[in-house]
């Protein structure tokens, strides 16, 4: 078996305390690795958990969607309805866009002086230091070690 040890990272808050720590955790390298390590059936029921999950997200975020100008809800229940009928499971909700890209689509039917405006209303250093910070919360759940990157 090839599996590798990644470093999980779990934290426990009980009121006032809270204590964190980093463990390592062994991973299968593939379907076959890991229903050896961990049976057929326990894979299967994994995979069907975390489906349901990612399948509950993304209706979640059909469900809450709003239309930019008006603020409104964007969906009706049909069109989420229709969504999910859809929906399709990927490996992962990452878009597959380049930052320009994702600006482009942003800023999209926005005059020069909308877009001109919307850039200079904001704090660069705030903008940078918040994006660190929201960084370091998404890595929390699993760091992988030098080793392994």
């Amino acid at each position: 078996m090839k599996e590798q040890i990644i470093e999980v990272v779990a934290n426990a808050k009980k009121g006032e305390k809270e204590r964190s720590i980093k463990v390592p955790l062994m991973v299968p390298e593939s379907i076959k690795e890991a229903e050896e390590t961990f049976g057929e059936k326990v894979v299967f029921d994994t995979f069907n958990a975390q489906l349901i999950i990612k399948f509950q997200a993304f209706v979640r975020g059909q469900l809450a969607a709003e239309d930019n100008e008006t603020g409104l809800v964007k969906n009706s229940e049909e069109e989420v309805t229709a969504a999910a009928a859809a929906w399709k499971l990927t490996g992962g909700n990452r878009s597959k866009l380049s930052t320009k890209d994702k600006l482009a689509k942003l800023f999209s039917g926005m005059s020069k002086e909308e877009v001109e405006a919307a850039l200079a209303d904001l704090d660069v250093e705030e903008l940078v230091a918040s994006q660190v910070e929201e960084g370091e919360d998404e890595d929390e759940g699993i760091n992988v070690p030098e080793d392994f990157k």
